[in-house]
């Protein structure tokens, strides 16, 4: 050793040994798929999950059904009045006007019309077999106005559609901006879907038992397996995912066991038209069960108090604080009185709208006057179309628009 060199000093200036390129490679592609599922645990498992204590829990189940069954109650005709934002101009329809009956569609079973509610709305339905499809805004007023219809007005927004029948009514607005309580300072665009149906059946789901289908394609099977024409749809609330959809009822039928305990917010369309949401607190199968149900929905949360008030705190149990504090594109449904619904769909993730937190979900609903209002799956899931047109899509996506296992349509069932 020569003298007046250091021990230590010789070892650290040693050159470093260097790990073949194929190792480094690997370290990388095994630290970001950790990164990967980390992601995926957090923003679609947990996220779309409850992780609550009842899943996989056999006690959970109070009836076993092997198939689905069929409810067979009639709707009980609305006695109430419902509010409504249009002008009664003619006189209600006169009982010997009623149709008692209807031809069944081809393929579909018989039409119940025990629950029409036509006489509600007697300005808002043609009471003839005409059919009237409209697609700018300039039209769809002038034809309101010849006939006694008043719409809902906002200087920022237009209608984009608008279809009236025997047996439905609906327009489609496009909306471009917020509430101006929010204080938002980026762009924001929602579709506001206003909805009137003679008889329930005209508010039916599309749906898949397990694979998932292009929206285009789920629509031309629900039409051709249930004798029906679409006129408008939305995505629903993401069926096929039994961890979190518990409970699952679709045009009367109930398509798995019933829990007895469920673990989010579950929205309720009953035969007589009325709609409720639930929280897992006020769960009473029994109580459901009695007042005969046609479609229930499981994902939520819930929009709207019983007061007509936005809910803005949410069961962070049950729903990730991601979903409910980030901005994305929604689906909703509201309710304003048996036959009188809603669809609100906001884009998002684009630069023409970036989204909503549930809580401007939540307040959008209750400008527009709703009882109940109620959140769908959102995201790319977050679908709607109108007579075959497409009205909200992802932007983003290369492969197209997301798949869905579930639609929730406005159609003619019978011819």
């Amino acid at each position: 050793m020569k003298p007046g060199i250091d021990i230590m000093e010789s070892e650290e200036n040693k050159p470093k040994k260097l790990y073949p390129w194929y190792v480094l490679v690997i370290a990388d592609v095994l630290l970001t798929a950790v990164i990967l599922c980390t992601f995926s645990y957090f923003h679609h498992v947990r996220m779309l999950w409850g992780l609550g204590p009842y899943k996989n829990n056999d006690d959970a189940a109070v009836y076993k059904i092997t198939k689905p069954v069929a409810q067979t109650t009639e709707a009980v005709p609305a006695t109430e009045p419902v509010t409504t934002a249009e002008e009664i101009t003619e006189p209600p329809i006169a009982d010997s006007e009623q149709p008692s009956s209807e031809e069944p569609a081809d393929g579909g079973e018989e039409l119940d019309v025990s629950g029409d509610f036509g006489a509600l709305f007697p300005a808002i339905f043609i009471q003839d077999g005409e059919r009237v499809t409209l697609d700018s805004d300039e039209e769809i007023k002038a034809y309101a106005a010849e006939n006694g219809i008043i719409l809902r007005e906002d200087p920022k927004s237009s209608y984009i559609a608008l279809y009236r029948s025997h047996d439905i009514f609906l327009t489609v607005q496009e909306v471009d901006h917020g509430l101006e309580s929010w204080g938002i300072g980026y762009p924001l665009q929602y579709y506001v879907f206003d909805i009137y149906v003679r008889n329930i059946e005209n508010l039916f789901a599309g749906y898949s038992s397990g694979t998932r289908y292009p929206a285009h394609t789920l629509i031309e099977k629900t039409e051709e397996e249930n004798g029906v024409s679409v006129i408008a749809a939305v995505n629903g609330d993401y069926v096929t995912n039994r961890n979190h959809c518990l409970i699952c009822e679709r045009n009367g039928n109930i398509l798995r066991d019933v829990p007895k305990r469920i673990e989010s917010d579950i929205c309720v369309l009953y035969y007589d038209g009325t709609m409720e949401t639930i929280t897992p607190d006020n769960y009473d199968w029994s109580s459901i069960e009695a007042k005969a149900p046609y479609q229930i929905w499981d994902f939520g949360p819930a929009l709207i108090d019983g007061s007509g008030k936005a809910i803005d705190k949410f069961d962070y149990n049950a729903y990730d604080n991601n979903i409910m504090d980030s901005t994305h594109p929604r689906t909703s449904i509201g309710y304003y009185g048996p036959g009188h619904y809603n669809f609100v769909v906001v884009d998002g993730r684009s630069d023409d709208s970036r989204g909503v937190k549930m809580a401007q979900l939540a307040e959008i609903q209750e400008s527009l006057g709703c009882k109940a209002a109620y959140n769908m799956d959102g995201g790319d899931s977050s679908q709607a179309y109108f007579c075959d047109t497409v009205v909200r899509e992802s932007v983003r996506r290369k492969d197209g628009q997301r798949k869905l296992p579930d639609l929730v349509c406005v159609g003619e069932v019978s011819e």
